[in-house]
């Protein structure tokens, strides 16, 4: 179990615009959080790496929660 501090990681993208969607998801949750890595993600270092989206660890389980939703497929519209 981790402790309710510090903050910890729910997700990892390769890309910033991914990266974007899934904090901009937090932020409108009302979840505190931040990207790490945005730097080293892609190509836009010599190591290229993943952007870490980070949020309180108090709130870790409520974010897994958002990121298995930001995850699924959309639901299927309606046949006309």
């Amino acid at each position: 179990m981790t402790p309710n501090h510090g903050p910890v990681v729910v997700a990892e993208f390769p890309s910033e615009l991914a990266a974007t969607l899934a904090r901009n998801a937090m932020q409108e949750a009302g979840i505190p959080c931040q990207l790490a890595g945005i730097h080293t993600a892609g190509f836009r270092a010599e190591a290229p790496g993943m952007i870490r989206l980070l949020v309180p660890a108090a709130r870790e389980a409520e974010a897994r929660a958002i990121m298995e939703d930001f995850y699924s497929p959309p639901d299927d519209p309606e046949p006309a």
